[in-house]
C-alpha cells in the first residue's frame, strides 16, 4: 500500500468521511479482489484407451495368429509335398520306364495245379538234360586224355579193393578205365535191390578222397572220380 493512500485515507477520515469499499478501490487504481480461479478444460481420453482402439487392437492380434497358422500349415503342406515327390522319384528309378508305343503289360493270371505241373516236368527235363550233357562231356574229355601209367595202375587198384568192400550190398565192378586225371568206374547193380538201397551202396565207394559224378542208367551206375588235387571238366569251363 502506497504512502499517498494512506495520507489520503487520513484526511478524509478526519473530516469524517468513511472508507468504503468502492472507495479505496477508486483510491488504488486497481482491483484488489481476488481473481476467480478458472479450471482448464478437462482433456480428452488417450486414443491408446479409446474402444475403438482397443477393438482394432484385438482384430489385429487376431489376424497375426491366423497368420502364424497359416505359416504354421504352409509348411507342414510343403514337407509333405516334398516326401512325396521323393516316394515318387524312388518308384520311377525302381521301375522300368515303358517304351513309347509299347504294349501294356497284361495281368499277370493264376496259374492252375496243371501249369505247376508242366513247370516242374519242364524243370525235371531240364535237369535231366544237364546230367546226359555232363556225362557225354566227361566220356569225350576222358577219351581225349593220355594214360599216365603209374597212377592209371594204382587208382585201377583202389577201385577194385573199395568195390570189393561193397560186393554184400549188390554191387560189382563191371569196368574200370583210369587215365591222368580222372577215372571212369562202371558198376554193376542188382536189380532185385531198391533205388535207396543201390544210392546208398554207391555212396560207401571211395577209393580216395576226391569230387565225383554219378550217373545211373538200364541199371549200371557210372562213377567218374577225379584224381586227388583234380577236379572233374565241367559243361561251364568247356564253354568258356
Amino acid at each position: 500500500m502506497s504512502k499517498k493512500f494512506i495520507a489520503i485515507a487520513l484526511v478524509l477520515t478526519a473530516v469524517g468521511i468513511p472508507l468504503t469499499a468502492s472507495l479505496v478501490i477508486d483510491l488504488l487504481g486497481e482491483d484488489t479482489r481476488p481473481t476467480p480461479v478458472v479450471q482448464a478444460p478437462a482433456s480428452p481420453p488417450s486414443a491408446e484407451t479409446s474402444p475403438q482402439f482397443v477393438e482394432l487392437q484385438t482384430e489385429l492380434q487376431h489376424l497375426r495368429a491366423e497368420n502364424r497358422r497359416q505359416v504354421a500349415e504352409n509348411d507342414e503342406m510343403q514337407l509333405l509335398l516334398t516326401t512325396l515327390s521323393d516316394r515318387m522319384g524312388a518308384l520311377e528309378a525302381a521301375e522300368p520306364m515303358a517304351q513309347p508305343g509299347a504294349a501294356p503289360e497284361r495281368p499277370s493270371v493264376p496259374k492252375t495245379p496243371e501249369d505247376f505241373e508242366t513247370e516242374q516236368a519242364e524243370q525235371i527235363a531240364r535237369e535231366d538234360q544237364e546230367v546226359d550233357d555232363q556225362f557225354q562231356l566227361l566220356d569225350t574229355e576222358l577219351s581225349a586224355e593220355r594214360i599216365d601209367p603209374a597212377w592209371s595202375e594204382s587208382a585201377t587198384q583202389s577201385v577194385i579193393e573199395s568195390l570189393a568192400k561193397v560186393s554184400e550190398q549188390g554191387l560189382w565192378l563191371e569196368h574200370a578205365d583210369c587215365r591222368t586225371s580222372f577215372c571212369r568206374i562202371d558198376v554193376g547193380a542188382d536189380p532185385s535191390a531198391s533205388e535207396d538201397e543201390i544210392l546208398h551202396a554207391f555212396r560207401d565207394i571211395d577209393p580216395w578222397s576226391g569230387e565225383a559224378f554219378l550217373h545211373i542208367e538200364n541199371g549200371v551206375g557210372t562213377i567218374y572220380m577225379a584224381r586227388e588235387g583234380h577236379r572233374l571238366p565241367r559243361i561251364a569251363q568247356a564253354a568258356r
